[in-house]
Order: C-alpha cells, then structure tokens, then sequence
C-alpha cells in the first residue's frame, strides 16, 4: 500500500486521534476478534507516509475512504458516511442524502464533491467527547444525573427489586465519583450510584426510583452501543480546535491532477508532489505510546503485565491518562507529550533520535481474509 488515492490523512494531532481510535479497536478485538477493522486494521503490518500534497483550497466535504467489502485492500472507495463499502460502491446513507451539516460534519450531495479534497475535523475536536458539565470523564460516556422526585436532578434509591450491593471512599467527590462510575461501568448488573456526602459512593443494581434528598448526586448508567469495553475514544484527548490542527483530509481519484498537470486542468483539485517517507505503524506508534506510559505509570505499574499493549488493564490505562483520572491523582497528559514524539518519528531516521527508519512499502497481492488474526490476550 503506497499513496494517497482514495485515501484519508491527517495532520499529526489528526493521525493521533485516529491511532487513539485503534486502541479503542485493540480493546473491542480482545473480546470480538471478528469485528470489523481486526483483520485489515492490523498494526503489525501497517505503515505512514508522509507526503506534500497541493490542493486548490476550495474544500469539500469529508469523504471516508475504506477497502471494499471490508478487506480487500487493493480496491479502496470514498464516499460521504461511507463506513463500508462494497466493490460495488458506497450504500445510502441512513439517513437520506440532505445536504447542509449532519453529526456536526458538513455534507453535500452534488457532482463537484466526488472531485474535491474534503476536510473536516477529527471526532470531537475542540473538546472532550466526556464534557458533562460537573461530571469527571470517566462518568460522563455513560452516565447520567438521576432525576429527584420533584422532577430535578437529584438521587434515586433501589425499588423493591434493587439492592445496594457496594461502597466506595475517596478524598473528593471528582476521586469517589470516578471510582463508582469505572466500577459501574465494568458490571453488567450496576443500575448506578449515589453519594450522599460527596466522598462516599453507594452502587446498586436493578430498578430505582426517584428521590428528594438534600446534598444527594449520582449517576444513572445508560446503554451507549459505542460504550463496549471502553466507550468510544475519539476526543478523550483532545488533540487540537479542529479549525488550524486536528485535522483529516480526503483525496478522492476523480479529483486527482494526472502526471504533473497544474492544478485545475480537466477541473482536478488536487495533486501529490513528493512522498517524503515511510514508516513501520509499530514504530511511530510506540513513540506516541511511550509519552502515555510515562505520563500515566501510577496506573501502568499497577498492571500485572504493565506494558502488554494487548490487555484491558493496559488500554484502561491508556485511556484514563489521555483523559485524567482524579481517583488515581493521574492529570491528563498535554497532548503537545504526544503530537512531539509522533513528529520527530518521521523527522529523523535514527531511533535513538526518536525517529524511524524509511520502509520500501510492498505490493500486494494481499488479502486480509487469509491473514491470520493476531493473538489478542485478555
């Protein structure tokens, strides 16, 4: 795989984010190895480029480009909400084709944007994809404040069928609140919490109703479909403003100057220059992977394999340094620790600069339903 037709790139903080949502794939194959993304979406066999585009600045929308079918990585189709692909095309939108803004992403269904570099920024730029007002990351995914009586926010208690099955103690209501909502989160059968003191959390399972009680906070936990084994990530680091960093871009074929041609000939809207690099996946990776592990080596240590990138303990880890977590005194990493190192990996060659090496990228045949799965331990 070499070049950018009828792909997608980014600027650095852009490339972070979509790295941090292939952690977010990492945790869903430890316990679905046949979803989608854990045979193609395989850093192993992965690699960058670094490459100088001209384009005419006149941007389109967004447009996603994946392989067909899901694995065949010789046939890649771009396309508006187009997750997935057939060799025949992209399917219709779900929700109709309307142009104007759709989930905060601008769409346009007209002849010029198949042919046009498209632009948007990376999920959730701007701010934290967790941002409940009051609420600590780790709470805000997928929970919500529990209503009063009196129709407020409030607190609740179990019905006749609930029970409070636990308690929890901290040193602030950010740490305790933080603790009961990773706790609930992990437990299946946790209906919510409550804290009546700010410092002590009471969880429960099954139903539960509404409650006046002064002083009285908590959270009701909600089915999120995106919120399997660690929610989804796209945001918790909250790379960049998504207007001058934290990028992604589209360059479709139809739009492409052939041979060198200046920009506008035939009505083409944008060009490659030079491909400047590539590199393995797992070595730029491992350099944005090492400013987390030292930022967050409190909760890293605290695994029984610390540095196993491929377990739950690990990935949990990862996730709470990019977001902060009051319960284990971890701040959340500057996300200049991680944008640095993923720059100098492409900047320099030498490792023991922070770089790595240029990689002759091979041609395929390759397809990935032979590929073997990789061995993803819990």
């Amino acid at each position: 795989m070499s070049g950018i037709l009828n792909k997608n790139t980014a600027d650095p903080a852009g490339d972070i984010s979509f790295v941090i949502s292939k952690k977010n794939l990492t945790q869903t194959c430890l316990h679905y190895p046949t979803a989608p993304g854990c045979h193609t979406d395989v850093e192993g066999i992965d690699i960058y480029g670094q490459l100088v585009i001209e384009v005419d600045g006149q941007w389109g929308p967004y447009l996603m480009c994946n392989p067909a079918d899901g694995w065949d990585t010789t046939d890649w189709i771009c396309g508006q909400e187009c997750i997935q692909p057939t060799h025949e095309g992209c399917p219709p939108p779900s929700h109709g084709e309307h142009n104007g803004s759709h989930h905060n992403a601008l769409e346009c269904w007209c002849d010029r944007t198949a042919r046009t570099a498209g632009r948007e920024a990376a999920p959730h730029s701007g701010h934290s994809a967790m941002g409940d007002a009051g609420y600590v990351p780790q709470c805000a995914s997928s929970f919500s404040p529990w209503q009063s009586k009196s129709g407020g926010t409030g607190c609740a208690k179990p019905g006749v069928e609930g029970k409070i099955y636990a308690n929890l103690s901290g040193w602030s209501f950010d740490s305790v609140s933080s603790m009961a909502c990773q706790k609930c989160h992990a437990d299946a059968d946790c209906t919510g919490w409550v804290s009546l003191d700010n410092l002590t959390a009471y969880l429960f399972s099954g139903p539960a109703w509404p409650v006046d009680t002064p002083g009285c906070v908590g959270g009701k936990k909600y089915d999120n479909p995106w919120d399997k084994y660690g929610g989804s990530w796209f945001g918790v680091a909250n790379l960049g403003d998504g207007y001058t960093t934290n990028l992604w871009y589209s360059t479709p074929a139809e739009g492409e100057c052939k041979n060198g041609a200046p920009l506008g000939t035939d009505g083409c809207t944008w060009r490659l220059v030079s491909e400047l690099k590539y590199a393995n996946a797992t070595c730029v990776d491992k350099q944005a992977d090492a400013a987390v592990e030292r930022h967050g080596r409190a909760c890293f240590d605290r695994c029984p394999h610390p540095l196993d990138r491929n377990t739950d303990c690990y990935l949990d880890c990862y996730r709470n340094t990019l977001m902060g977590d009051a319960s284990q005194n971890i701040t959340r990493i500057p996300p200049q620790d991680m944008i640095d190192p993923w720059v100098a990996a492409f900047t320099y060659d030498d490792p023991a600069q922070g770089g790595c090496p240029h990689v002759q990228p091979s041609e395929g045949p390759f397809d990935a339903r032979k590929s073997p799965l990789i061995s993803r331990p819990f």
